[in-house]
């Protein structure tokens, strides 16, 4: 079941969403990543570098696949951090 929703999610379009984000976005890659091939993570963030309101920014981390934040779990919570003391979204 669980299986079936997430291979219906990846047959959807979803650049028209990536188009309407409204405020920055922080997209994160490992570079061992076979769930969000380099193309496509390239392809987000110069979508992303059009929008108006919002902005994609893109890291990708190295010696990760796509669990990056338990791979890499220092370096991904340094460039959460980074991202939300940039765009004062700390407390």
């Amino acid at each position: 079941m669980v299986r079936g929703a997430v291979e219906a999610g990846r047959r959807l379009e979803r650049w028209t969403d990536i188009e309407r984000l409204a405020c920055p976005t922080l997209l994160i890659r490992g570079e061992r990543s076979n769930d969000l091939p380099r193309d496509v993570f390239q392809k987000m963030i110069e979508v992303g570098g059009s929008l108006g309101g919002g902005k994609i920014e893109g890291v990708e981390i190295a010696n990760a696949g796509h669990w990056v934040h338990s791979e890499q779990a220092e370096m991904f919570n340094a460039v959460v951090d980074r991202f939300l003391i940039a765009n004062n979204a700390t407390q």
